[in-house]
């Protein structure tokens, strides 16, 4: 996860250099990246225990992130999705941080307009830490499933 913050802080320095945001913005945008990191690897995680095998859960993480680029309404706007892709494109976390994103840094909007969005971030990263640790306790009770196909 270092290699990763250390990452998106660089991205996110030469972002607003580029379009001269605030030092407000650049540090809400941050704090939801960090929040989009914590989210991911939840997620990651919480799919892997209850698979109770890394390569099941790697590969239901990846059905996770692999569509976020497309859905997440940058490269395609999303008022011309359809219903169904528009449900998709709400679920997948990347979405809600990309429009802090566009929001903070490109738009120059103020930070009441993407607060909301940070508080359900730190909602969802509470919500599955805890429910990591209830299935981390379910995997370590049960040892000899580890891994089973």
């Amino acid at each position: 996860m270092l290699a990763y913050t250390i990452w998106g802080a660089i991205c996110l320095t030469l972002a607003s250099q580029l379009h001269h945001s605030s030092m407000q913005a650049w540090f809400l945008t941050y704090f939801t990246f960090l929040l989009l990191m914590m989210v991911s690897f939840w997620m990651g995680a919480i799919f892997t225990l209850l698979s109770f095998s890394l390569r099941k859960g790697l590969s239901a993480t990846g059905f996770i992130s692999a569509p976020s680029f497309a859905f997440a309404g940058v490269t395609y706007p999303l008022v011309a999705l359809s219903s169904g892709a528009k449900k998709w494109a709400f679920i997948l976390p990347l979405t809600h941080y990309l429009s802090v994103h566009i929001a903070q840094l490109q738009m120059d909007a103020p930070i009441s307009v993407s607060i909301n969005t940070v508080y359900g971030f730190m909602l969802a990263v509470m919500v599955l830490m805890a429910l990591c640790v209830l299935l981390t306790h379910r995997v370590l009770n049960n040892p000899q499933r580890w891994g089973q196909r």
